[in-house]
């Protein structure tokens, strides 16, 4: 296992930084998908069939992972070391977030949100290891 794992050094700001990134990418995705549902939708009754249809529904569950993902990649590069523990904690922390979000809404998720939930922690991990990656190729060309 890489040292850069088994050093638990928590960075609060590199964790901060993924999680607001997170959060950022997710609102922006929201937007992109809003766009691109009315932009084939001609009146209110379609824009909500076209926003609740399956491929509608797997673009936003992808790119709510992708910004999960860039939110634990930013964190492992703001990190000078423990890289993806801190890419770990983005993910735990979104986690946490969005099973609170529910508690306190009072929702049941479905299947693809309970999905969702599950994989926030690798998205965030998948981020690190991408950063992880990029510094080994660094050091093996330098």
């Amino acid at each position: 296992m890489s040292p850069r794992f088994r050093t638990l050094r928590l960075n609060r700001r590199a964790i901060i930084y993924g999680c607001l990134t997170d959060i950022g990418a997710s609102i922006a995705a929201v937007v992109l998908v809003g766009v691109l549902a009315s932009a084939v939708s001609s009146d209110p009754a379609s824009l909500r069939e076209t926003t609740q249809s399956a491929g509608f529904v797997a673009l936003q569950f992808i790119l709510g992972l992708a910004a999960t993902a860039l939110g634990g990649y930013v964190a492992a590069r703001r990190s000078p070391r423990a890289e993806l523990t801190n890419a770990l904690a983005v993910g735990v922390v979104m986690t946490t977030i969005a099973i609170l979000g529910l508690v306190v809404v009072g929702a049941r998720p479905d299947l693809l949100g309970i999905l969702g939930i599950v994989l926030t922690i690798p998205a965030g991990l998948t981020g690190g290891l991408v950063r992880l990656s990029q510094l080994e190729r660094s050091t093996a060309a330098g």
